[in-house]
């Protein structure tokens, strides 16, 4: 005879063997946090011997040791997974450098490479070791993604510049937005015109502020494109400087041809980060550029190439 198992008969035999797989993943948990919690321990213990060694100065030992002693706890992962960072803590840093490595640092790295911007600019290599985030709105949802096309009405805003260091230490900074494919119609040839520049700006991780020069040397002013002309790679550089104050000689750098290979020379400025988008003509350029304060004598043409 055939048995008919009922729900009744069944939830006795179902339940015990989910209690069995609650109670190992429980008791694993609390295994695997005593290991993590004596891993810590340890790691505050050698944090606290380096610190009575270094007199207290925040050596790289110390930085390590602070993001080793952490890094593993249960509440620093969830705060991390939650989007809850704290930017005061290396141990969020490191992660957040991590991740940013992972895609957001490869992604830039491409365009840069594919639009061959590192060698119009003229820099024998580059290797962005801060994280940029431009948008033209606070309104903006999301910010502009490395390479992406924007429309006149945008690019005619003043960019929205986030800057975070990977360390918790205040470092000043020049930034330089570039235009690279100026066209010079009586030699025949593209030059690089400065869009934007602004020197000596203070930047901390912990402060997520958006960056609004106060000394702007060069105010910023949109990129101008006449229809037929191919699309502008404008591209944003963050460079960072040795010394907190430095003095650019607007005399000595020329805003419609400007080499930043030299500027770097010759006031120890390193490149540390980088953003790039792109601008063409559409339907609203000629309006918007013709009403900007900062554009001087737009005149609109049309540039008709011919072909062999």
């Amino acid at each position: 005879m055939q048995r008919v198992w009922t729900f009744k008969n069944a939830v006795p035999r179902v339940l015990p063997i989910r209690n069995v797989y609650k109670k190992a993943q429980d008791d694993a948990y609390r295994l695997a946090t005593a290991v993590v919690e004596e891993y810590s321990g340890k790691k505050r213990k050698e944090l606290k011997q380096a610190l009575a060694s270094s007199e207290g100065k925040e050596t790289a030992r110390v930085n390590m040791l602070r993001i080793l002693s952490e890094i593993n706890l249960p509440s620093v992962r969830s705060k991390f997974y939650d989007g809850e960072y704290d930017y005061s803590r290396p141990v969020f840093l490191h992660l957040l450098k991590q991740k940013w490595e992972s895609h957001d640092k490869l992604l830039l790295l491409q365009r840069l490479e594919q639009m061959k911007v590192i060698k119009d600019l003229g820099l024998t290599s580059f290797q962005p070791t801060v994280d940029v985030h431009l948008k033209f709105s606070k309104q903006e949802a999301t910010d502009v993604v490395p390479g992406s096309i924007i429309p006149a009405e945008q690019a005619c805003s003043e960019p929205l510049l986030q800057v975070l260091p990977f360390n918790t230490e205040e470092h000043s900074y020049t930034i330089a937005t570039l235009d690279l494919d100026v066209p010079n119609y009586e030699t025949n040839q593209f030059q690089t015109s400065c869009l934007w520049l602004a020197s000596n700006v203070p930047i901390k991780a912990s402060d997520r502020s958006t960056i609004r020069p106060s000394n702007c040397l060069i105010p910023y002013s949109p990129p101008i494109v006449h229809k037929g002309e191919d699309k502008h790679r404008i591209v944003t550089l963050v460079l960072q400087q040795q010394s907190p104050l430095v003095e650019l000689d607007l005399s000595k750098i020329q805003k419609e041809n400007v080499n930043i290979r030299d500027i770097c020379a010759q006031y120890s400025l390193t490149p540390v980060g980088s953003h790039l988008f792109r601008s063409q003509f559409d339907e609203g350029t000629e309006k918007f550029l013709s009403e900007h304060p900062n554009v001087d004598n737009y005149i609109p043409f049309e540039v008709k190439q011919d072909f062999p």
